[in-house]
């Protein structure tokens, strides 16, 4: 299939005058978004008025990834649809690989995000056993966590750990944890109180 467009693609460049002209197209020319949004493109190729589809398959991509990331593929009909979505603040430019080459330009802003909160704030933990506290986020995917022993803010005892949950061992019948959750536009906390219930001891008649 890709042969057969390929080939009539010349063909077309071949019958067609020569004071015709070749013009790539991207719609819109400039986007703005938030972080961890999405925005549509849409390339076309436009030959003597008509639309066309090139011998080549199409390359999306962007001069940073640290701002947005670009995601398209070759089909048999036009426009060609571009996914954009916002990895961080910040401006890049969308590029096309087309002949001659066009692009987009894209801004990405900080927006609001929901702070992380414990699945749990008060945990019970078996003496002596691990247990595992966990927060919610719905942007958890784009965080990252760093754990503490100790109340909210002191960062004196980092514990090794980098997701949104923690398999944790007390060391004292009663311990504060917590984590922080960071993105390129925010930063939000959690604390847990971790108790160990003291063990009974059998009273012993004589």
């Amino acid at each position: 299939m890709k042969r057969f467009f390929g080939l009539f693609g010349l063909l077309l460049l071949l019958t067609v005058p020569a004071s015709a002209s070749w013009h790539p197209e991207v719609s819109p020319t400039s986007v703005r978004l938030a972080v961890g949004q999405t925005a549509t493109l849409r390339a076309s190729v436009w030959w003597s008025g008509l639309w066309v589809l090139p011998w080549t398959d199409f390359v999306f991509d962007t001069a940073d990834h640290h701002v947005a990331v670009a995601s398209g593929r070759m089909t048999s009909s036009f426009p060609i649809d571009v996914t954009i979505t916002g990895i961080g603040p910040g401006t890049t430019v969308v590029t096309v690989n087309s002949i001659p080459p066009t692009h987009t330009v894209v801004e990405v802003v900080c927006g609001l995000e929901d702070p992380v909160r414990p699945a749990a704030a008060n945990v019970v933990a078996p003496r002596a056993e691990p247990v595992t506290l966990e927060v919610v986020s719905s942007i958890a995917h784009r965080q990252t966590f760093t754990w503490y022993r100790g109340h909210q803010g002191d960062q004196s005892s980092p514990i090794a750990g980098s997701g949104p949950s923690l398999t944790f061992t007390p060391q004292a019948a009663r311990e504060f944890v917590w984590v922080q959750a960071t993105t390129p536009c925010s930063t939000s906390a959690a604390e847990f109180t971790v108790d160990v219930p003291l063990s009974r001891r059998r009273s012993v008649r004589f």
